[in-house]
């Protein structure tokens, strides 16, 4: 199938095949070589001030950034991408400072490399990371629903490995959020996550499957 065909097909009622779901859990892995997993998302700031000190704030910020913050815009503006619209001077312009314009340029540049090594989609330059993720899926034909559906659940994912080495270091200072006792790093992941996942579950689908931005 060439490109135009592929993007002319309806992307919003296809159900992902095998091979589309192994694309985006290739796209969304923290592993992905786009450099992802160097970026805490503002987590490393928000521990700093305070804002963050143990299981429940953390939880917390999680759901706010999921709700009203940058991975909730960057799933808006990766479904317009998706239906065609032209919206990357606004996402770039909406970043909320330097450091978020240098990290959604710096991760749309290198996935638009990875694109044109692996899947021979070539993308301009200057495209803000949700944009270049869109462009990419609707080149390829992929599930609208399922890819922000991907993109929402990788993204809250890659706020942990590897970060966690630098957030649980932060968080070693509060002896309130151990009970004055050791807890693996693992444990304390899975531990944040058991409360965060139902909830981030829940939205991302309902996100994902919504047909208002």
């Amino acid at each position: 199938m060439d490109m135009a065909a592929r993007m002319a097909m309806n992307t919003d009622t296809m159900t992902p095949d095998a091979e589309q779901m192994l694309i985006l859990q290739n796209w969304f892995s923290p592993a992905f070589p786009v450099g992802a997993f160097s970026y805490s998302g503002g987590l490393e700031t928000a521990i700093a001030r305070g804002d963050v000190y143990d299981r429940d704030s953390l939880a917390g910020w999680l759901r706010q950034t999921l709700l009203h913050g940058s991975i909730f815009m960057d799933a808006v503006f990766l479904r317009a991408t998706m239906e065609g619209e032209d919206v990357n001077d606004l996402c770039l312009a909406l970043c909320a400072g330097a450091e978020r314009y240098q990290e959604t340029t710096e991760l749309g540049a290198a996935f638009g490399r990875v694109m044109r090594e692996t899947q021979v989609i070539k993308l301009a330059a200057g495209l803000a990371y949700p944009v270049a993720v869109g462009m990419a899926a609707r080149a390829l034909a992929l599930s609208r629903e399922a890819t922000v559906a991907a993109f929402l659940q990788g993204a809250s994912m890659t706020l942990f490995p590897p970060p966690p080495i630098m957030v649980i270091s932060c968080l070693l200072v509060s002896t309130s959020f151990f009970s004055c006792s050791i807890i693996s790093p693992v444990r304390m992941i899975k531990s944040i996550l058991s409360d965060c996942c139902p909830f981030s579950n829940t939205f991302i689908l309902e996100f994902s499957s919504s047909t208002n931005r």
